[in-house]
């Protein structure tokens, strides 16, 4: 061979050895990020490996779905944490070669640890797929039947509404509250609660409301039911109590109007009577309407004031001077007459100017102390003197004749 030959040997022999190095050197590089990327996985916390697991999980249901013409979107609730009903639940099995991505459990349809999410609220998770070979579970998340719910995600049961609730519907998360004025005794109602009877009306107690709402069910988040009312969710119908009338189906027992009074288990109040008044509600019996002060009445049952029916104020009179509201007082300011003021008056004093003032005003002594007495009439003294007697005929001169005689004598 040539020394060219040579050079040219040598110089394929070096490029080659170039490339063999080359290779081992991107094959070195290689095993560098490998062994990086595996010194990362081994230093990746749980929670990131978790989210990862949930990933691949997500996109596993969308291809299982997919199959069935369901979209993931349809599958899912849409806050993404449930399924929603009548979809499949899908749940990662647990993997020997990644202990940190899910847990070990004997129910493989389980929501939490990177296994997957769960029914949502108003369905449950009941029959479980898959095996001890399978890589995924899943269940069909079944709605809730009438007269069941399930305020929780992630169950496999549904539970029965409770004494005084109903459900008419499937998949709810909450049972409703029987309305006003009517009871349920039934668990598991589904057609809806009973009317009370009139003068009746069911009522319910907080230790009840709480202790039905706060075990393996849930009162509802807003509206009826949401906090307590006694009126809601009876289990019973009591009467209305004194003081209340009402009741049956759509009302509760409510309190008397200013004017009426009932007694117990009363449909309707009872307007207080002519004479009397009543400014306060709730009045539980007749002694609640209080008579008109003397001297005053009213002319119509329920009422709420009394007026002045007699000339003089707190006074009584005769049947014939009671007169219509406003008479008396037109006729004081006709006359001009300036009410009597006893605030500074002795009981005497008073008395005896009321007395003179009927004698004058109205010619009787009604509100003097004779009055009722046959041989007796206070009047009498405060009426004007009489004109005093006709003289004699001869007893009375003549003045003109007097002067005459006078002028005669001189």
């Amino acid at each position: 061979a040539t020394p060219r030959d040579a050079s040219r040997e040598g110089a394929t022999r070096g490029r080659g050895a170039t490339h063999r190095a080359s290779d081992a050197a991107d094959e070195d590089d290689v095993a560098m990020k490998t062994t990086r990327g595996r010194a990362r996985v081994r230093r990746m916390p749980a929670g990131r490996i978790r989210r990862r697991a949930a990933r691949a999980l997500s996109i596993a249901c969308a291809l299982a779905l997919g199959r069935d013409g369901v979209t993931r979107a349809e599958a899912q609730a849409s806050d993404g944490n449930c399924v929603a009903a009548e979809q499949t639940a899908i749940f990662v099995a647990f993997s020997e070669n990644a202990p940190d991505a899910v847990f070990r459990s004997d129910d493989g349809c389980l929501a939490g640890g990177g296994r997957g999410v769960g029914c949502c609220p108003g369905s449950v998770c009941k029959a479980c797929e898959g095996d001890s070979t399978s890589r995924f579970y899943s269940c069909k998340c079944e709605p809730c039947a009438a007269g069941t719910v399930q305020p929780l995600a992630a169950q496999k049961t549904c539970v029965s509404c409770p004494a005084g609730w109903f459900n008419s519907r499937t998949g709810q998360a909450t049972c409703e509250p029987c309305p006003v004025g009517t009871f349920s005794t039934k668990v598991g109602n589904t057609v809806g609660c009973t009317a009370c009877g009139a003068g009746t009306s069911g009522k319910s107690t907080l230790e009840d409301y709480y202790e039905k709402t706060t075990r393996s069910w849930r009162a509802p988040a807003t509206g009826d039911g949401s906090t307590f009312d006694s009126t809601l969710a009876a289990t019973s119908c009591t009467d209305c109590p004194a003081g209340t009338s009402g009741g049956g189906a759509g009302d509760a027992c409510t309190p008397c109007a200013p004017g009426y009074y009932s007694a117990a288990r009363a449909e309707t109040c009872t307007p207080c009577p002519v004479g009397t008044y009543s400014v306060l509600s709730g009045g539980a019996s007749i002694d609640s309407c209080i008579p008109c002060a003397a001297g005053e009445s009213n002319n119509a049952t329920g009422s709420t004031e009394c007026w002045q029916v007699c000339p003089i104020a707190l006074l009584s009179c005769a049947a014939d001077a009671v007169r219509d509201r406003g008479a008396y007082d037109a006729l004081e300011l006709a006359r001009a007459r300036p009410r009597i003021s006893y605030t500074d008056d002795g009981i005497d004093d008073y008395r005896a100017r009321l007395c003179k003032t009927g004698c004058e005003t109205f010619g009787t002594d009604h509100w003097c102390a004779s009055f009722g007495l046959p041989t007796q009439d206070d009047c009498k003294k405060y009426a004007p003197p009489p004109p005093p007697p006709p003289a004699p005929p001869g007893d009375v001169a003549d003045p003109n004749a007097t002067a005459a005689n006078a002028s005669a004598a001189s």
